[in-house]
C-alpha cells in the first residue's frame, strides 16, 4: 500500500539530473546511501539484518570533482556557506535539481573572501 504522505520530490518542483549537468550554484537533493553498524554478536549468515541508510541531503553545490560532490545548506551573499557536505559520487543513488531555488555563482566570484570557492579550502 503507497503512503499518503507526499515525498519531497513530489511537493518541490524537481528534475532528475546527473551530477555532470549540475553547475556551482545550483539547488539540489542528493540521495545517498550510508553505512550502517550494530554492535554486539550476530548471526553473519542473515546479511539482510543489516541494511543501508537511505539519505536525502539538500543544498547549494559549492564545488564537485571526477570523485565528489560538495554541497552547502546555506550560502550567504558575502560568497561564504555553512556546515559544507562532500559526498563520494559511489554513495549517490540520485540527484535532482531543484528548479529556481540556485543562485548566480557568478555574481560572488569577485568577492575577496575564499570561503566555499570551488577549489580553496573550506
Amino acid at each position: 500500500m503507497k503512503s499518503k504522505r507526499k515525498e519531497m520530490v513530489d511537493v518541490i518542483k524537481t528534475k532528475r539530473t546527473t551530477i555532470k549537468k549540475l553547475k556551482i550554484g545550483d539547488a539540489v537533493m542528493i540521495i545517498w546511501v550510508d553505512i550502517t553498524s550494530h554492535s554486539g554478536w550476530h548471526l553473519v549468515e542473515n546479511p539482510k539484518h543489516f541494511p543501508m541508510l537511505e539519505i536525502k541531503s539538500m543544498g547549494f553545490v559549492i564545488d564537485k570533482t571526477k570523485d565528489q560532490i560538495s554541497i552547502s545548506h546555506t550560502y550567504d551573499n558575502m560568497g561564504r556557506c555553512d556546515t559544507p557536505f562532500s559526498f563520494p559520487l559511489g554513495c549517490i543513488k540520485r540527484t535532482y535539481l531543484l528548479d529556481g531555488l540556485g543562485f548566480d555563482y557568478g555574481s560572488t566570484k569577485t568577492m575577496d573572501n575564499p570561503n566555499c570557492i570551488p577549489g580553496s579550502q573550506y
